[in-house]
Parts: structure tokens; sequence; C-alpha cells
């Protein structure tokens, strides 16, 4: 995901010289606003203290402007952001979707001329949500079951989800089919019949049942 990328980034540009140490940062809204006045700046510059030397990784940044009754402090965050991106440390990278990131750009005059490198994914098709539902379920210990193809696994999404579900969610689709074949999967099986080859499989029915139920 986004996160991954940002590691990966993060690591050339220290193995480039362009960052002084592999240090990497992860936060979001919550970790930088506060709720009272006066907390909001000392709680971002906590983080920016933290990620120096490396990268300050903003993930879902749009939501720092996403108030619009007037008694927001994520302006105060993103100008004590900025305050530090003309000298690179920590080297700021934020993420989002693809609109919304458009206008958060905008709400600020200087964000836009802070962030000339945009880097846009395009994304996952349900043949790609497929196999990394493959590589996710392989890596929790099962497996499909004979005669079942990712092929039909990316046809079960193709009928039961949406194209704005998937748009919303991307990779996080995965993981959710997972979560959902498991739980149709344990509601399948008898429980006084174990059989431990058949506990480690995921049937069609089961995906199908998944798909049915992401929403």
């Amino acid at each position: 995901g986004k996160t991954s990328v940002a590691r990966l980034v993060g690591r050339l540009l220290h193995t480039l010289g362009v960052t002084k140490s592999t240090n990497f940062v992860e936060v979001q809204r919550s970790d930088l606003v506060a709720e009272h006045v006066g907390q909001t700046g000392p709680k971002t510059r906590k983080m920016i203290e933290q990620a120096r030397g490396g990268v300050l990784f903003v993930d879902e940044a749009y939501r720092l402007v996403k108030s619009t009754d007037g008694k927001d402090f994520g302006p105060e965050a993103i100008e004590e952001i900025m305050q530090d991106m003309t000298t690179g440390d920590p080297l700021v990278i934020m993420a989002g979707y693809r609109d919304d990131m458009g206008k958060f750009l905008e709400a600020n005059a200087g964000l836009a001329r802070r962030f000339p490198i945009t880097i846009d994914f395009p994304n996952y098709s349900t043949k790609e949500l497929a196999a990394i539902f493959e590589l996710k379920l392989h890596k929790a210990g099962f497996r499909l079951a004979h005669g079942v193809t990712s092929n039909q696994v990316a046809a079960a999404l193709d009928e039961h989800t949406t194209e704005e579900y998937r748009v919303m969610r991307n990779g996080g689709v995965a993981e959710a089919l997972l979560r959902e074949a498991l739980d149709a999967q344990e509601a399948r099986l008898d429980p006084e019949n174990f059989d431990r080859a058949e506990s480690e499989e995921i049937r069609l029915s089961d995906v199908v049942e998944a798909a049915k139920a992401l929403r």
C-alpha cells in the first residue's frame, strides 16, 4: 500500500544520500491535531522531531483540512510542518485519495509549491486484487481448494462488489475478502467432523459469500 511505497522511497533516498538515516515516522491526523487551542503546534512539532534525519509520512493528509466548522486545528498542523519543509529534514511524504489530495493542496497557497513531485498510482484491477488475496491467503496458512483459480476470485469480485467500493478500499479489498472468506469457511465447517486438510482450504463458495459481504 501507500505506506510500503513511502518506506521504499525513504530507503532509496537514504541510499542516495538525500536523508541521513532510514528513520521513518508514519502519522495521521490524530497524531498531529489536538482538541484544544495551543496544543496542535507542539503535538505536531513532537512528530517532526521524531522524524529528524529521515522521513515524515502523513497518511490521509487531506483529513487535516476536513473540517468546515471553523473550529478545526488541522491547518495549524499543516503550517507547523511547512516550517521545516524548506530544509528537507525531515523529508515529508503525504498520501491520500487523488481527488481529496487535490483539494488538500489547494487549501494552502504554499502547499502545492512545496510538493513538486506527485506520484499517482492506478487502482488495482480485480485480477490484481485476486492475486493479492491469494498471497495473503497463503501467508495466513490457507490455500484455495483444488480447481479454484485466481480468475474465479476476480470474477466474484467483479460480480458482487461495485467499482466505487473497490476504488475507495483499493488494496484493502483483498484484506477484507480474506477476513470474510475465513468467516464463511468457519461457518461452513462442521466442528464435530474436523478434517485438517479441509480446514486449510478455501472453496469458491467461501469466496463468493465473502465477496457478497463486502460493502
